[in-house]
This record gives structure tokens, sequence and C-alpha cells, in this order.
């Protein structure tokens, strides 16, 4: 009697944590969504790479080289690619409004980089992303940047 109970219920736990870890892989599985913006620009954001504040004159011109993003809930990642016509690396900068108190002014700088991202970059999704090209470089990357293009690749995963 009792290895007819002990053999099926043996049987029926090793089935169980077989099918467990399938069902856990399939869970995990998200698939990766991307959505990828070009713009070009003929003149850089006026600023210096590593001071606390420039100008963004998207609101003025077509083609500077600022642009402003609005993000969907799920775009929580950023690549960030830059070719400039000088060819060499140019500074830049990410910032979105996640100050939203009334002493706080304008955009905050989260992240700034040289030529292209190396990696997927965290960004507040929903909010208003910007990536901005500096005119005269800064510490890392001393290269003053001309006209060009950026290339935002937003994703749900990095």
């Amino acid at each position: 009697m009792r290895k007819a109970i002990a053999i099926p219920l043996l049987i029926g736990l090793l089935a169980g944590a077989m099918v467990a870890p399938a069902d856990a892989a399939k869970k995990k599985a998200v698939k990766k969504i991307e959505r990828v913006i070009e713009h070009a620009y003929s003149a850089p954001s006026p600023g210096i790479g590593g001071a606390p504040y420039s100008a963004c004159l998207a609101a003025q011109m077509d083609d500077a080289g600022c642009v402003n993003i609005p993000l969907g809930a799920a775009e929580k990642y950023v690549n960030v690619e830059i070719a400039d016509a000088a060819g060499q690396g140019v500074y830049w900068i990410l910032a979105q409004d996640t100050d939203t108190s009334d002493t706080d002014v304008g955009y905050d700088i989260f992240h700034y980089g040289c030529g292209n991202s190396e990696e997927p970059i965290k960004v507040t999704e929903g909010l208003e992303l910007r990536i901005s090209v500096y005119a005269f470089g800064g510490p890392t990357c001393p290269a003053p940047a001309t006209t060009g293009s950026i290339k935002a690749t937003l994703s749900n995963t990095p």
C-alpha cells in the first residue's frame, strides 16, 4: 500500500520539478522593443562640457545640436550615436526634468559622453529626454562639434 502511494507521489514531484523551470524561463523572456530617432544638426548647442548649464536651441532651430524626445512608458534605455563631420568623437549630454519642484528650472544632466555610448543608458520612462551636442567639447572629449547627426535608440530592455 505504501509503495502504491509513494511511487505516484514521487513521479508527480519529479514532473512538477521539471515543468516549473520551463514555465519560469518562458515568463522571463521579455521581447525587446526599440524605437530609433535620428536628428541632423548644423549648429551644435552653445555650451562647454562640464559646465552646469548650456542652451538648447531646439525650439528656435530645426537643425540645432539638441533634440527633445518624448518617451513612452516602456522606454527605459537609450543608446546614443553621434556622427560629426569632423570625424572625431564630440561631447554630448543626456538630461531630463526629474525635479519638478518650483525651485528647479529646466533639465537635469544625468549622463555625458564622447562619440557613441558604449552600453545602454537608463532613463526615466515617460519623461522627455534631451540630447545635446556641445559646441566646445568637454574635459574628456576636447574635439569641437561642427555638423552631423544624433541617433538615439530607445528600448524597453538594455
